[in-house]
């Protein structure tokens, strides 16, 4: 499983800005893995509604 540091350099190269911009918010969606250490912790997050408990 890729490292937040690692998502955030994806959203720099996708929507611009530098990967502190976005760290926090990757972080918030891995916090998950510590109960799920597997890819089931995707289910808790990124989709619709984790994006809204995001904002």
């Amino acid at each position: 499983m890729a490292h937040p540091l690692r998502h955030a350099e994806s959203s720099v190269r996708k929507f611009g800005g530098e990967p502190e911009d976005y760290l926090a918010i990757h972080r918030w969606f891995d916090e998950s893995k510590a109960y799920f250490p597997d890819f089931r912790h995707r289910a808790l997050y990124p989709h619709t509604a984790g994006i809204f408990f995001a904002e």
